[in-house]
């Protein structure tokens, strides 16, 4: 999976874009954190589908 800015997503498809977290991992004492978020273009993410449905 590829590692990105979030900023510069949001900042490159606002208001087009949704995102859903999918985990977190947090490792100690090393201090390694590692968090993953799905973007979804609006017209693709899984409640709207749902709610044309």
């Amino acid at each position: 999976m590829p590692v990105l800015n979030y900023c510069e997503v949001a900042d490159r498809f606002y208001p087009q874009i949704d995102a859903e977290f999918v985990s977190a991992h947090v490792s100690l004492p090393e201090r390694e954190a590692r968090y993953t978020v799905r973007f979804y273009p609006w017209w693709e993410h899984p409640r709207y589908l749902e709610a044309r449905q």
